[in-house]
Parts: structure tokens; sequence; C-alpha cells
């Protein structure tokens, strides 16, 4: 498989000098959409002979950049703690979104480095919308409590983002106090 990497990555890189087209190596053509269309011929489910598959993209449509869950509430709640989730791994999914849970959190979004996680985590715990970016979780006014659950090394960047942290570990403190000052 290797050598098969190998040689196609060798292709590749001849392709933008016209040394190689791959014109007729492309049998059948999918708009995105049509992406299951696609998978079933792959699999072997649509009897059909191919070769070479491409999904096309409009480079013109504009993405989404936050996709509603659940009706949440449009105003917070007095005295509710309306959390925004930046990040979802295991000890995100095992410990904190639990206890959040079972403390009454309103839980409003979810950003995730993979928005299929997002969308998992945030249909599985009841968010209210998945977002694309932590800064729409950070800048959201509805939200009161932002938890970053991502990895340790990007958790001063985030803080220094515009919410003052409740906790934060030691050995980043001196990072947090630098980017506000």
């Amino acid at each position: 498989m290797a050598g098969a990497v190998y040689r196609t990555r060798g292709l590749i890189s001849l392709r933008p000098s016209g040394r190689v087209s791959v014109k007729r190596l492309i049998t059948h053509r999918f708009a995105i959409e049509q992406g299951e269309e696609a998978y079933r011929l792959i699999s072997g489910e649509t009897k059909e002979p191919y070769l070479g598959i491409v999904l096309q993209y409009d480079p013109d449509r504009e993405l989404a950049t936050r996709i509603v869950l659940d009706k949440a509430p449009s105003t917070p709640a007095k005295g509710r703690v309306e959390l925004g989730l930046i990040g979802a791994g295991g000890y995100a999914k095992a410990m904190l979104l639990p206890n959040f849970k079972s403390e009454g959190a309103n839980f409003r979004s979810i950003a995730t480095a993979s928005g299929v996680s997002a969308r998992e985590t945030g249909e599985r715990y009841g968010f209210g919308q998945c977002v694309s970016s932590a800064d729409e979780v950070i800048g959201d006014p509805s939200i009161n409590l932002v938890v970053i659950a991502t990895r340790h090394n990007t958790h001063a960047d985030l803080v220094c983002r515009g919410r003052i942290p409740l906790c934060t570990p030691l050995f980043q403190c001196a990072v947090v106090t630098d980017g506000h000052q």
C-alpha cells in the first residue's frame, strides 16, 4: 500500500506541469449532495464499473457556521448557568458534562476541532447549537460560563480571548496574566 501511495503522490506532482492528465481516469462526477450515491458505487451496491470518482463542491456556497440542535431559550434564566463548551474530548464527556448536567446547567453552544464531534456531543448532551469556532462560544453574550476542555497547550490562548478564568493550571497563570496586560 505504501508503494501505491508513493506512486500516486508522484503522479499528482506531475499533474500541474501537464505531463499527466487524469481526465481519462475519471469515470464519474457527483455533486457533494449526491455523496451517498457515490458511496453506493464504491461499495459495490450499485453494479456499475468505475475507475475514478470526483466529488464536486460549490466553492461559492456560503458555509453555515452554526447548526441549531435544540430550541434554547433566547435569554438566559437569571441565576442559571448558561454553558458554552470548547472541546469535547473524553474528560469533558465522562466528567464535566454529566456533572454540569446534574447541577442543572443549560448547555447553549459547543465548538470542537471537528464539526462532526461537536454535533454528536451536542445532540447527545442537549446543547442548543454547535458552532464552528471557539470565538463564537467566547463571544456569545447569552453564555455566562465558558468551559475550555481542549488540549492543555491551548487553554491560555483561549482564555486571553476575552473571558476571565475561574481556574487554570498554575503553569498557565503567567501566560494568562501576560495576555491581559
